[in-house]
């Protein structure tokens, strides 16, 4: 084994072609969400995941950590490849809207209608429920989780898409990623030392060392530290590409030394803010072979996320299931069927509408590979 392997290869030697595993990342990450929110949805708020009960994170956590951390890796070099900011927030909004939308439609129009308590004509004249579509189609203001009379006696009470959480916090990032972009962009004619990497690597540096402090000395809301953080590091990560190495004894050895924390949450939180990045890093170049073919089928992983907690919610209101494994595996089979749907005839189909070539590796070709 020579020295150059154990010590690895540069990131930026990986991220030049469209053969990744990112699609399949992003698919498993979505899939253990589905899982996380079998426990809570079947059992109420205070069913524990076995992962929980282990380490004091779900799967839900760290999945929503891997979204976070790869979006902030793929969009940074959206952002470098574009160059302007105008494109850069264009292409952002092709990739979230089509999806988001029609997704706040099925839950409100679909999900909604079926299984409110109130009449249809009292159910769609509701101010919730113009509340609800507004709300999460625009996103800025945060997200909306009721339709009125829906879900009000499952064991996770009256919410129809826990899951859109996320989305108003990514869109923020977005935002704050194109405020650096531009100023770095424009105050480089003046202060030459301003660049977009110095600015993101002070950011992320910042903003890992307050959420690990708010670990142990709570003074802020644990979700946006974390995923901030985490969208962060993958822009400093993508930013200084060059200077990263990556190999598969890095990644092994970051593995074994998170398990190693295990057994203490304390030791283990903050191993997992350092380590994470890296084996998600290892997940998306190392593994190759047959394991890539499913860089062809499509992204899923979006879809996947979209519409899960709602049919979730769905399967146990109709069959009153309270077993997190069968209704999880109820409603992935179901909304694997939205998911495809979702992403062959609207998602690619928008995604395609872009005139400008992405990073290689970052955005789908033909087939639809890792995008952001």
């Amino acid at each position: 084994m020579s020295v150059p392997f154990l010590i690895g290869r540069p990131l930026d030697t990986f991220t030049v072609g469209r053969d990744n595993n990112y699609n399949l990342v992003r698919f498993v990450a979505a899939l253990m969400v589905l899982v996380s929110h079998s426990f809570a949805l079947c059992l109420g708020p205070g069913g524990a995941e076995p992962l929980e009960q282990l380490v004091g994170m779900t799967l839900g956590n760290v999945a929503v950590d891997v979204f976070f951390f790869t979006s902030g890796f793929l969009v940074t070099g959206s952002l470098i490849k574009r160059g302007g900011v105008g494109a850069f927030l264009a292409a952002r909004a092709r990739r979230v809207m089509p999806g988001l939308i029609a997704c706040v439609v099925f839950c409100v129009l679909g999900i909604g209608l079926l299984f409110t308590t109130l009449p249809s004509s009292e159910f769609l004249a509701a101010a919730a429920t113009r509340q609800y579509f507004l709300k999460n189609v625009l996103l800025l203001a945060g997200a909306a989780f009721e339709l009125p009379g829906v879900f009000s006696s499952l064991p996770h009470a009256n919410v129809v898409n826990g899951s859109l959480w996320t989305l108003p916090q990514e869109v923020r990032l977005y935002l704050i990623l194109a405020g650096i972009g531009f100023g770095a962009r424009s105050l480089s004619m003046v202060a030459r030392w301003i660049r977009l990497e110095v600015v993101v690597s002070l950011l992320a540096a910042a903003l890992v060392a307050a959420n690990v402090t708010n670990h142990f000395v709570h003074f802020a809301a644990r979700e946006a530290l974390q995923v901030g953080s985490m969208f962060f590091v993958g822009a400093a990560v993508y930013a200084n590409r060059k200077r990263i190495l990556i190999s598969t004894p890095l990644v092994l050895g970051a593995g074994l030394l998170l398990v190693v924390c295990g057994s203490q949450r304390n030791a283990f939180f903050v191993a997992y803010q350092l380590l994470l990045p890296l084996i998600v890093l290892g997940l998306a170049y190392l593994p190759g072979g047959k394991i890539r073919l499913f860089n062809r089928v499509g992204d899923y992983s979006y879809g996947l996320y979209l519409y899960a907690f709602p049919i979730q919610q769905a399967v146990v209101a109709t069959t009153g299931i309270k077993t997190p494994w069968l209704m999880g595996t109820i409603s992935f089979a179901i909304t694997l069927v939205i998911a495809l749907g979702s992403w062959h005839f609207l998602e690619s189909r928008w995604l395609r509408r872009s005139r400008i070539q992405e990073p290689q590796g970052l955005l789908p070709g033909r087939k639809g590979v890792a995008h952001e």
